[in-house]
């Protein structure tokens, strides 16, 4: 039901739904998939989830919790569990590290380009 909507939005293109799906396939569907989502509980979520903070998979986490959160969500506004027990789950576990693309300063380019064009 929740990926029917989902394609229904803009930016879901073809790519990302396979990405989607494979995400939810490998991530959230061996946990869950045998659970009603009414007995999905945190700490199921917490004991689901661990695994990856524990392999330093940081960023496969946070997308599985964006996603399971986006489902959880979709089910609450659809009336299918009163509340959702593991939405704010994902303040539990450490976030990934950003790392910034380099730049050069404008002072820098014409060093940088004198150096590429004599390279």
């Amino acid at each position: 039901m929740w990926l029917e909507y989902r394609k229904t939005k803009k930016n879901f293109s073809d790519n990302y739904q396979k990405d989607v799906i494979s995400l939810i396939n490998r991530c959230l569907l061996p946990h869950f998939g045998h659970l009603p989502i009414s007995q999905i509980t945190a700490p199921m979520a917490l004991k689901a989830f661990k695994q990856y903070q524990d392999e330093r998979h940081l960023e496969k986490l946070k997308r599985t919790i964006q996603k399971h959160n986006e489902i959880m969500t979709y089910a609450l506004h659809r009336d299918l569990i009163s509340f959702n027990p593991t939405a704010n789950i994902a303040k539990e576990f450490d976030s990934p590290t950003v790392e910034h693309f380099k730049m050069l300063k404008p002072e820098d380019l014409s060093e940088f380009m004198f150096t590429l064009q004599n390279a």
